[in-house]
């Protein structure tokens, strides 16, 4: 779920003293997505230890990488970032952490090979700060809330590293 600026939302807006997010961006674990991908897959094996007779050690293997998206759905897990004119704050699982818009020198979104995307935080004093994946938004909505909030970004497509 996204919400542009003039939605209200925690932390911010008459009242607060801090000014309104101008983004807010909030996803589940608990998706439709997510459930539809789970059942398949689950039947998908269930038939074929049933139908194909297949050894259970190997029906294993393959549920193995499916436990932390059951795990997610199963306890509700959310992430989400709010980017405001004076800070950027997100959350994933157990982690958050906020940071000052004046703390940021720029943003670096790369879009990598294997078409996953990064953003990384460069600060004024050069260090950098990566944001967990799983709390982005699409890279054109962010980018234009970064902007709007008044942090310079660069993107860069198809790094390698």
């Amino acid at each position: 779920m996204t919400r542009p600026a003039g939605g209200s939302a925690p932390g911010g807006g008459a009242g607060s003293g801090e000014p309104p997010p101008v983004l807010t961006f909030r996803r589940s674990a608990r998706s439709p997505g997510v459930l539809v991908a789970l059942a398949t897959v689950y039947a998908a094996l269930g038939a074929a230890l049933v139908i194909l007779r297949a050894a259970p050690w190997i029906i294993a293997l393959f549920v193995l990488p499916t436990l932390p998206a059951l795990f997610g759905a199963a306890t509700g897990a959310t992430a989400g970032l709010v980017v405001a004119p004076n800070r950027i704050a997100w959350h994933t699982g157990r982690r958050t952490g906020k940071v000052r818009v004046g703390q940021i020198d720029h943003v670096r979104l790369d879009r990598r090979w294997d078409l996953s995307a990064r953003a990384t935080l460069v600060m004024t004093d050069g260090s950098r700060l990566r944001l967990p994946s799983d709390c982005l938004p699409r890279f054109a909505v962010l980018a234009d809330a970064l902007e709007r909030a008044g942090v310079k970004v660069e993107r860069h497509h198809f790094a390698v590293f």
